[in-house]
């Protein structure tokens, strides 16, 4: 059955009715009937409460200057839902993607047929993108975002990449990950396998607990703590050196934000060891072009200045202590509006208590969709009034651009979905005006 994208999208939307899944029985299923795609492509598997698209985005950037090609899946969706996996850092098509939904839509329905259940959307999408890199488009190196935690996460699917990554562990989904940094960091670690390397960011409780699943499946660990000194020069620049090595070398990014260095560091210390064991021919140039060159939509991405437009997909208390430092380093000569939308598993009362410290004005919205804060949900949490939300975010928007007041900075953030809808929204009326 060959369908259209419009096709496959729509048959995608009716497998969220699955929810979400943890569990990792239908996929392994589903692999089985499409022959394992899983295990025929080279892969990255990167985990982490925060940061995975950003150290994805590094990876990709400095591997693709060293003469590699890359395939990413990356997670949660921004945009379309063809535009979570890339090739080279550019999006498939959707013709690319309906027909890879179009090859895999048998298998689906036959795991649906003898467990009775529904295949989920993100088990669809990551069957989906195993296949496409497999089969269809073969890549030197795929770079797989897990979804959510990490031990039943549908990507773990994986028995042996060529390594496995945690950026960091924060409080998150912490319905299904466990409600202590120790039982979140665990589940994280369900990625680690004794056959591959692990990299990781996190650092304290959590860094104990990886470190002691490593070793019990006899796999080193290396981390950004013990293995590396990084020092923060300027907003954009740093140094960096692994522990016994010297001198310093030193980088300089594009994407913005304080918290960027950590992600571009363990970026780093992932290819430095990997090249030396793998034998990978890295320069230093393919290391500097690449951190220089990544970039990634909607993590600070400034898509108009006039006025100026800020787009973030903070969507966890930790990932809004980095917007608040970035709030804090912006110019204090405009005035800054936020635009938030979240949804209703997150910690968005701490995430409003952080935006609205800094002085800002910050105005709440719901999306079409079921997890979605509606104006019931943020009438209970403390501060928010009446007047703070809005019914119609599209209407609001058009309103803020039509007052062309030059002095102001909107930010719009408080979760992936959001930002992305609101991004292309914004993007469409932007090229409309001119």
């Amino acid at each position: 059955m060959k369908l259209t994208y419009s096709e496959a999208i729509a048959l995608l939307a009716e497998k969220k009715a699955a929810g979400i899944v943890y569990s990792l029985e239908r996929m392994e299923d589903l692999m089985g009937y499409l022959n394992h795609p899983e295990k025929e492509i080279r892969s990255l598997h990167v985990a982490g409460t925060n940061g995975k698209g950003s150290v994805c985005a590094f990876l990709s950037s400095i591997l693709n200057e060293a003469g590699f090609t890359v395939g990413a899946f990356n997670t949660p969706v921004f945009g379309e839902e063809k535009d979570q996996l890339t090739v080279n850092r550019e999006p498939i098509s959707k013709e690319e993607f309906a027909r890879a939904f179009s090859d895999i839509l048998r298998s689906v329905e036959k795991v649906e047929r003898e467990r009775h259940e529904i295949v989920s959307e993100f088990e669809c999408i990551t069957a989906l993108a195993f296949y496409y890199f497999a089969r269809l488009k073969p890549m030197d190196i795929v770079l797989i975002e897990a979804g959510m935690g990490g031990r039943l996460d549908a990507t773990n699917v994986l028995s042996s990449p060529i390594a496995t990554v945690i950026t960091n562990v924060g409080y998150d989904h912490q319905t299904y990950l466990g409600d202590t940094i120790e039982k979140i960091a665990m589940e994280k670690a369900g990625i680690i396998k004794s056959s591959s390397p692990h990299f990781t960011g996190a650092d304290g409780r959590a860094l104990k607990v990886i470190k002691k699943v490593a070793n019990k499946r006899k796999t080193p660990v290396y981390s950004m703590q013990d293995n590396t000194h990084i020092k923060q020069l300027n907003s954009d620049t740093f140094e960096f050196k692994m522990v016994g090595t010297s001198p310093a070398k030193s980088y300089t990014l594009t994407l913005k934000g304080q918290h960027q260095v950590m992600n571009a560091g363990l970026a780093l210390l992932t290819i430095t060891v990997l090249a030396e064991q793998l034998h990978w021919t890295m320069t230093q140039k393919d290391l500097r072009q690449g951190l220089f060159r990544a970039a990634l939509e909607g993590r600070w991405e400034t898509i108009n200045y006039a006025p100026e437009i800020i787009i973030d997909t903070a969507h966890n208390d930790d990932a809004m202590i980095a917007v608040c430092n970035n709030i804090t380093d912006l110019s204090h000569n405009k005035q800054m509006t936020v635009l938030f939308a979240a949804m209703k598993d997150k910690e968005v009362g701490n995430m409003l208590k952080r935006l609205r410290s800094l002085n800002i004005k910050v105005y709440v919205t719901e999306i079409s969709t079921p997890r979605s804060m509606t104006k019931e949900d943020y009438l209970q949490v403390t501060g928010v009034t009446e007047q703070d939300i809005i019914i119609d975010w599209k209407k609001w928007v058009n309103d803020w651009f039509n007052k062309k007041e030059q002095n102001h900075i909107l930010l719009v953030t408080g979760s992936h979905y959001f930002a992305g809808i609101c991004r292309s929204y914004m993007i469409d009326k932007i090229k409309n005006s001119n």
